[in-house]
Parts: structure tokens; sequence; C-alpha cells
């Protein structure tokens, strides 16, 4: 495939209507990185609208969190499922994202 297009969110507050608009732009391109980071990123539908955007990408390849704070365990729940059923991935890096034992609830 050609598709060779990397989407990096950082250090950004988006509302719930720029946040819907982000999420239906994403789910017609394809993409093979996601990244997002920073503790300043605000996401609304957090990792249940990450889950659904790998749900409908099958080019992405890799997927980056860094420095996440508040994910919980519905979203972690959400992100897991959709990681084990993607059928392209093949990295997934999380860096200092979980607190409180979510991290371990997430292997699990």
């Amino acid at each position: 495939d050609d598709c060779k297009t990397f989407i990096s969110c950082s250090n950004i507050y988006l509302n719930r209507e720029s946040t819907q608009l982000i999420k239906e732009a994403l789910m017609s391109m394809p993409f093979k990185r996601f990244c997002f980071g920073v503790r300043h990123l605000i996401f609304h539908g957090g990792m249940k609208t990450i889950a659904a955007l790998m749900d409908n990408n099958k080019y992405l390849q890799e997927l980056a969190f860094y420095n996440i704070q508040d994910m919980d365990r519905n979203g972690i729940a959400a992100l897991s499922s959709a990681i084990h059923r993607h059928p392209s991935l093949v990295e997934v890096t999380f860096h200092e994202c979980f607190r409180d034992g979510l991290g371990d609830y997430m292997l699990h």
C-alpha cells in the first residue's frame, strides 16, 4: 500500500465539536502512525474515540501514547479490545500513561 500519513496530537484542547470534526475527518483518512501526547491533551470521547478510529483504519501500524494521565478503566477496555483485534497494528507504545495500577488492568 502507499499510505504514508502520520497523525500526531499533542498539547491541545479540543472541545466536543472540534473533536467530532477531527474524528469525522480521520474516519475516512488512511494513516499508518497515530501519536497522542503530553498531559494537556483533551480529546472528548477519549480512548473510545481512538478505538473507533482504529476500527475504521486497516492501515494503522503504529500507535503511541505519551504522558496521558487521565485514562480510565472503560477507556482502557475499549482501547485494549481495538488493539487486540486490529489486523495490521505491529507497534504500540505507552510512556508514562498509567496511574493507580491501570497499566496492570490493561494487560489482563
